[in-house]
Formats: structure tokens, sequence, C-alpha cells
């Protein structure tokens, strides 16, 4: 039996109309699969790739990726058939079906079988014949590919599905304007790239609460200031000091005695960890954004941050490159108005606003990450896979102190 040394994860979330989580699509890659499809000697690549899936999940622990939500899962005919999915827990597993399946009886009486013992069942990529159609009443969601479809191609599809009693799930959904038409068709469920790109509207300016995490955040750019400084800073501004005592007392740390002054929060902190919390502040702090967009920026903060050793760079740099390789998106303003309030370092600068240098390598190779693409994150990092699987617990657990801090 072959050793499978390194297992690739990403994850893709699933919106409801709300913007809120509701899963999320996991998305695996083999480290070889491209450069050495047959080195690992097996007779059937599906049934393979399955064994790595449910390995990796039961390795990791599905609740460490996916925290509360579903986890989406392909299901191939092999696996299927094999007996290998209901290993899975019913409660938090969505199986999709591949458009390219043998559907046969068999496969339909599986299918079926899942569905008694409590199994979502999504059909993905669909398109509407004969015999994709014996699935449908099995289909808890079905998903439309807006890109594949078009907006005429969307209609007709559901018309087609007009007796479906499940939820519609658009996927490919690049721009709030391709949001708000799928919506307004009857799409439940929503997955794509939308909810980081801003809406076209008005320029918006950063109001004075904001305005003082952003000085607090530039002062911390300065290695020589002192904890006083950065107190007086704090202290001044009663919002940002009562956030903070918030997140210090917060689950996430796990005190045993509750922190009650400025200056021993941000002692027990540390300067690196008090411009972290400066970060995800601003970031954390702003309305009418899905929490998912934080939560992705935790991702790539925390992903860069583990890649500071390999790159040879400050790992508190690197986190705040992370965070803030989504700020136009979060604030709707371009991001060289941003960063012009910010004192970074021109080499950070240049990264962020042209993805210039290792850094700027570095920010998008976690956004491919994202998409489930890991070749050009592991040439650059050798520990890519381990390091975005770390960073995607960390942001669980960490979203989850920051929006209780800041009273989302």
């Amino acid at each position: 039996m072959p050793q499978v040394s390194e297992v690739f994860i990403a994850r893709q979330p699933i919106f409801d109309r709300k913007l809120r989580v509701v899963g999320y699509e996991l998305l695996f890659r083999g480290e070889d699969a491209r450069s050495n499809p047959g080195g690992a000697r097996v007779l059937d690549p599906a049934a393979a790739t399955a064994t790595v899936v449910l390995n990796s999940l039961t390795e990791i622990g599905l609740d460490r990726i996916v925290g509360p939500h579903v986890a989406w899962i392909n299901l191939p005919r092999e696996f299927l058939l094999g007996g290998l999915a209901s290993a899975l827990p019913a409660r938090a597993t969505c199986f999709e079906v591949l458009e390219d399946q043998l559907i046969d009886e068999d496969f339909v009486e599986a299918i079926a079988e899942l569905k008694e013992q409590g199994y979502m069942i999504a059909l993905d990529d669909f398109v509407y014949d004969d015999d994709v159609a014996k699935l449908v009443p099995l289909a808890n969601v079905i998903k439309l590919d807006y890109l594949q479809h078009g907006p005429e191609g969307l209609g007709h599809q559901i018309e087609l599905l007009k007796g479906f009693k499940g939820k519609l799930l658009a996927e490919k959904v690049e721009t709030h304007e391709v949001h708000a038409y799928c919506s307004a068709i009857g799409f439940d469920l929503f997955q794509g790239f939308f909810y980081r790109k801003p809406e076209l509207m008005s320029r918006r300016r950063i109001e004075l609460n904001r305005g003082s995490v952003i000085r607090v955040i530039g002062a911390l750019q300065n290695p020589m200031l002192e904890m006083d400084e950065i107190e007086q800073l704090v202290a001044r501004d009663v919002p940002l000091s009562l956030r903070l005592l918030r997140y210090i007392n917060s689950a996430f740390f796990g005190l045993a005695h509750e922190v009650a002054s400025i200056r021993q929060a941000l002692v027990m902190l540390g300067v690196d960890n008090v411009r972290r919390w400066a970060t995800l502040t601003l970031v954390g702090s702003l309305e009418g954004k899905p929490s998912e967009l934080t939560v992705t920026a935790l991702v790539r903060a925390r992903f860069c941050e583990l890649s500071a050793d390999a790159l040879e760079l400050d790992s508190a740099q690197l986190f705040t490159l992370g965070l803030f390789s989504l700020i136009d998106a979060m604030l709707d303003l371009p991001l060289e108005g941003i960063l012009a309030e910010l004192p970074f370092p021109a080499v950070m600068q240049e990264a962020l606003l042209n993805r210039t240098g290792a850094m700027g390598e570095l920010v998008d190779a976690v956004a491919a990450m994202e998409g489930g693409y890991f070749g050009d994150a592991k040439t650059l990092v050798d520990d890519a896979a381990s390091h975005y699987v770390d960073a995607l617990m960390w942001a669980n657990d960490a979203s989850s102190a920051l929006f209780s801090a800041i009273g989302h």
C-alpha cells in the first residue's frame, strides 16, 4: 500500500441569500497529480483520489476544517459504490454528484441509500437530460454554473426544474451584479468570488474610529515605539480600548483571570500581537460585508506568517501583508488610497499593489490555493499544504474571538 505523505486541501465557501456561510466545498489536489500521475501505481485513479479524501478528513478532522458548517465533497462513482461514503458524518456532509458519472440503477440506488441515512445530495454542474433527471427527486441541492449557462440558459434550466422541491445553487458567481440577478430569479445558495469584489458605490471615508485604528497600525510600524506610547494611542479611544479588553479576555486565549487594564493587555500580547490585533480590528469592524471575507483575510494572513522562515522575511510583516491583500474589497476603496494612509515599507506596498517580489508571489500563491491550485505555492514554500490547513483551522478560532470582541 503506497504511503500518502502530504494532502492538499482548499475550501470554497457557499453562501445563502444573506451572504452567511452555510458550507464549504472541499477541493483536493494530489501533490504529484500532474507531474507523475502514474507514480502511485493504482489501477483506479478515481478510487485512489477518494481514499486520499477520506484519509485527509479523518486524520485532520472534518470539524477542524469547516467548523460548524457542512462539508461539500465530490462523490466519485467508485467512492459511492465501494461503500466509503458512509464513513463520513451525515450531519456534516453534502455529497456532490459529478456531472460525468454513469447513472445506472446501481448508482441511483446507492444515492437513495445515502439520502435515507441523512446525507445531503447535490447535483454538480447540472444540465437537464433524461439520465440526470433520475437523480433530481433525490437531490437536496442542484448546482447551476452561471458561466456555463449564461442568463438565458439559467432561466431555461430553472423552467425544466419547475417541480424541484430542493434548493438551487448558482456557482461561478463572479460579481455582485450576477449575484443580484441569480437571487432575483430564484437561487437560494451562491458560490464564487463575488464576495471579494466591491459593489459599485460612491467613495466612502474612513470614519473616526477606523482612523484611530489606522493610526495605531501606522505607529506600530516603528520598531522603536515604546509601550507607553502604544498605551496612550489605544487608551485615548474608548471603543478601541473596550475591544482590546474583550479580545484578550475571549475564549481564544483561555486566561485563568480576567484582564482589566489596557497596560496589562498590551504587555501580555506584546508588540507583534498588538499590531496583529489592530489590523484584525480594522478589517473585522467593517459593516455590510460577509464575515467570510474577514475569515479569508485571516487565512491569508496566517499562511503568510507561517511562510516567513521559508522566505527569510519578517513574520509580523507577512501577517499584515496577507490581511491587507483584501482590504480594498473590505473598504470599497481603491487600494492606492488606503495604502497612502499607512506607512508600509515600499517593498510591501509594491507587493500589494503590483504583486512584485517574494511578498507579491506569496499573495498570489495563497490566492491560488483558495481555488485548490497548490503548484506555485509548493514551489515557493515547501510546507505550503500543511501551512494552509493550519491557517484554515487558526482562522476559524481567531474569527470567533474577533467577532466576539467587536460585538458581531
